[in-house]
């Protein structure tokens, strides 16, 4: 009985023996980490965010240095020496207008040139010839605060120094000339990234009429112009 008890306990120590160490293989095989495919490699990996592309960056807002030039309609109010307000509300038939301006931060620069055609429906008097039709080169320069209400939309207040040459007659004109303080006030607008428009009201009062003395033929001007503008950072 004693030889039976002796042979199982040692074929029980056998048995162990010989499955420890393929138990501890297979737990050392389930516990090692197993390499990730490429697909789940990836998927943990975080995705880079892009940079605003460089063109909207620049053309939405003005905060980067650039140029913008276009042409302008507008309407048109003038007062004259000794004669009544004349007023063009003819957009395209007074003439075209034409700007040229340069943005740095929260500012921009412009020039802008306009012949006014006017066809007044009353005769007009200045320095001894009268004429029911007026011609006046202006060349303005000006200088704006850009106020961003919200993307690609901004407010600007301005004013600049404005030049005129005025024409009386159709025939042998007489030719005056001028030199007025202007101010103004718009919007501007990013429609895409390259056209801007571009609306100001804008008021001119001549020097002389300012400092109250009674000289100067054009004695103010009052205008609105719409801009369509070609906009591109440099």
């Amino acid at each position: 009985m004693q030889s039976c008890r002796k042979t199982l306990l040692a074929l029980t120590v056998a048995w162990f023996a010989v499955l420890t160490p393929e138990l501890s293989s297979a737990q050392a095989q389930t516990l090692a980490p197993q390499p990730l495919t490429e697909l789940e490699r990836l998927s943990f990996e975080s995705t880079p965010v892009l940079p605003e592309p460089d063109y909207l960056s620049g053309q939405r807002r003005w905060q980067d240095f650039g140029v913008y030039f276009g042409i302008g309609v507008r309407r048109l109010e003038l007062s004259l020496k000794d004669n009544s307000r004349v007023t063009n509300d003819d957009l395209l038939g007074n003439g075209a207008a034409f700007n040229v301006g340069l943005w740095d931060g929260d500012w921009s620069y412009e020039y802008i040139r306009d012949v006014d055609l006017v066809a007044s429906d009353r005769t007009l008097t200045m320095g001894g010839k009268s004429s029911t039709r007026l011609a006046i080169e202006r060349h303005a320069f000006w200088g704006n605060w850009l106020l961003r209400k919200q993307r690609g939309f901004y407010l600007h207040v301005g004013g600049g120094l404005q030049l005129a040459r005025i024409e009386l007659g159709a025939t042998s004109p007489k030719v005056f000339s001028d030199t007025s303080l202007a101010l103004g006030a718009g919007i501007a607008y990013f429609a895409t990234p390259r056209l801007l428009l571009l609306f100001r009201t804008a008021a001119s009062r001549n020097f002389d009429s300012l400092a109250g003395g009674k000289g100067g033929h054009l004695r103010a001007t009052f205008t609105h112009t719409l801009f369509l503008n070609y906009a591109f950072p440099l």
